[in-house]
């Protein structure tokens, strides 16, 4: 593989090749503002709330 091609290749670029659009970006959005939510409630002890998403919590 080279060098051009690898992992790390993303960070000699100033630019992204593709910028997230329509459903993809809502869908990241909103993603990452349920994470967000989640971590609040569990970092504030108001109730565990990865218990009733992840049933492999509850152990």
């Amino acid at each position: 593989m080279s060098d051009s091609m690898g992992f790390w290749s993303y960070r000699r670029q100033r630019e992204i090749d593709e910028f997230p659009t329509g459903r993809l970006r809502w869908w990241l959005l909103s993603l990452i503002v349920l994470g967000w939510a989640v971590e609040q409630y569990e970092a504030l002890k108001n109730g565990p709330v990865l218990v009733y998403i992840l049933a492999d919590f509850d152990k």
